[in-house]
């Protein structure tokens, strides 16, 4: 029983021990460590909880990381995080919903998802909302998407159309994030400046929608109460053969991976995060308009 350790969970992004407030708290962290006569922490989270938990580790503080990010962008454990399911779940209900107000409307509809840079939820949960309605073009940072043929099909189409964009598609919006804090600023709003650029371009009427971090809110769906429950039982298994100080990771079957190792996958949040080509979304949207020339 996971009970019998001495744990903390816990989940941070918003603070980097390392300059905080201008000074260096990492000593602190280690002597509370100590204090508290702790064996580790259990950290959950994304890639800055990762390269704040492989720094700390270099000061005497012991861990295991859980992967939790809702955007599935933590290279690594590329095919599943905790939350990503849930806000799948969600963004494909938001989809239908502004899709079927689009079409009452008469209006083309660019809604944009959550994901940081990367397009994991945008496309899997357009693939979940396509079962009820129209997408005509996903774009994600994979893909080079040009504005003009877009605005083709609009002007030629006789009924409005639904563009769902991941929220990094462009760096326009990408003013400043730093990644070796993991401190995350806001990516939202590229589906203000695509609206309003082909509106001007089509001279029709484009409503953006905007499906951002209220997903946060939503309750988790059984796929990734399923998951973290699986993360946690093999961090037990191999906390009780000796392991420490690993990530716990679901590619093609769940595993381990040391924690440093884990911050030199994801060393920066600057990047996108590409899906794999062996990600099965890609079969799914086989004949999905990605928006390139």
């Amino acid at each position: 029983n996971y009970k019998d350790y001495n744990q903390i969970i816990t989940s941070c992004t918003k603070i980097n021990v390392f300059d905080y407030k201008g000074g260096n708290y990492a000593p602190e962290c280690k002597q509370n460590f100590d204090d508290l006569n702790l064996e580790f922490i259990v950290a959950i989270g994304g890639d800055g909880t990762v390269r704040q938990a492989s720094d700390l580790i270099d000061y005497g503080l012991k861990f295991v990381h859980v992967p939790a990010t809702m955007d599935r962008d933590l290279t690594g454990s590329d095919m599943a995080t905790g939350g990503f399911y849930t806000a799948v779940d969600e963004a494909a209900k938001a989809i239908v919903a502004m899709a079927k107000d689009s079409y009452k409307m008469c209006r083309t509809a660019v809604i944009e998802i959550m994901g940081r840079k990367s397009g994991a939820v945008a496309m899997y949960a357009s693939a979940k909302a396509m079962e009820e309605v129209n997408i005509d073009f996903i774009l994600i940072p994979d893909k080079k998407y040009s504005l003009k043929k877009i605005a083709k099909k609009i002007r030629k189409s006789n009924r409005p159309l639904v563009i769902v964009i991941a929220e990094g598609i462009n760096d326009v919006t990408n003013k400043s994030t730093d990644s070796k804090v993991g401190v995350h600023v806001s990516l939202a709003g590229i589906s203000n400046e695509i609206a309003s650029e082909l509106s001007k371009k089509t001279q029709t009427p484009v409503k953006a929608l905007q499906c951002d971090y209220r997903l946060r809110s939503a309750p988790p769906v059984k796929e990734d109460i399923e998951l973290v429950e699986n993360f946690i039982n093999m961090a037990i298994e191999k906390l009780k053969t000796g392991h420490i100080n690993f990530s716990t990771i679901k590619n093609a079957d769940y595993d381990i991976l040391p924690i440093k190792q884990m911050k030199m996958l994801n060393p920066s949040s600057d990047e996108p995060k590409l899906l794999l080509k062996e990600d099965p979304i890609w079969k799914v949207l086989s004949d999905m308009d990605f928006g390139e020339e």
